[in-house]
């Protein structure tokens, strides 16, 4: 997969005639796996990526569906941005990153931040921007645009498909220091409901405390306190799940 995501991140142009070749086995009914295996060079290694074909795929799928979303992915292929659709039955998600904010992203990939609170677009779908962050402004630090993705909701299975899209195209052998995001809503939702009194603010405390932690020592004692703490709510397991799912990992 890191092979196929280096080829790709570096945006090489897929030949015409591999091309051509891909979309009339699709048309034929081929699945992806046989076509990525079907077309070979002289010396046996692949022409295209899985990501090639499966972009072709979705090509195809716009072209007959979503005449408005074949002009964009047009338009953002002249324009030197690499994307990804992921559909069933429809165009569910869209992810998007240009080639040079590629390369500022793998050079400056310290502080990446996560942003998903964005109001509802024409398209009906949220937005989550991802940007970074260089030491290149004047006096302070700068803000750059590093990708953006179109989401059918704001479900986790949909934020991990970002998270996985940004892993494979950008960083796929660079690990970010730090990810930054918007307060989870969740965490009133979810937790809330277990606790009773003035509990439900010192778990608030503890989370605050988890996500300012200076050193291991003060994020073990946290974790420790939250564990403690979630033996007085009326769901221990689920709380200190909550922990593992949300903070931890």
């Amino acid at each position: 997969m890191a092979k196929d995501a280096r080829v790709f991140s570096e945006h090489r142009q897929l030949k015409r005639e591999a091309k051509c070749t891909v979309v009339q086995m699709l048309k034929a009914g081929a699945k992806p796996s046989m076509i990525y295996e079907a077309i070979r060079d002289k010396d046996g290694e692949p022409t295209v990526t899985r990501r090639d074909i499966s972009n072709l795929g979705a090509r195809l799928y716009l072209s007959k569906e979503n005449a408005s979303m074949e002009a964009l992915i047009l338009g953002m292929e002249k324009r030197g941005y690499t994307y990804q659709i992921n559909t069933d039955g429809c165009v569910k998600h869209l992810f998007f990153c240009h080639s040079n904010a590629i390369k500022s992203a793998r050079r400056f990939s310290e502080v990446i931040l996560i942003n998903a609170t964005y109001k509802m677009n024409v398209y009906k779908l949220p937005f989550v921007n991802i940007v970074g962050i260089s030491n290149l402004g004047i006096n302070q630090l700068q803000t750059f645009g590093i990708a953006g993705a179109w989401i059918s909701d704001e479900s986790e299975k949909s934020y991990i498909w970002v998270a996985e899209m940004l892993a494979s195209i950008i960083f796929f052998d660079v690990i970010p220091l730090v990810f930054i995001t918007d307060n989870d809503a969740g965490l009133s939702k979810n937790l809330r409901r277990h606790f009773v009194n003035d509990s439900f603010d010192e778990i608030i405390k503890i989370v605050d405390c988890l996500i300012h932690s200076n050193d291991y020592e003060a994020f073990n004692l946290a974790v420790a306190s939250y564990k403690k703490l979630a033996l007085l709510s009326s769901n221990a397991s689920e709380v200190v799940k909550y922990l593992n799912r949300k903070v931890l990992t």
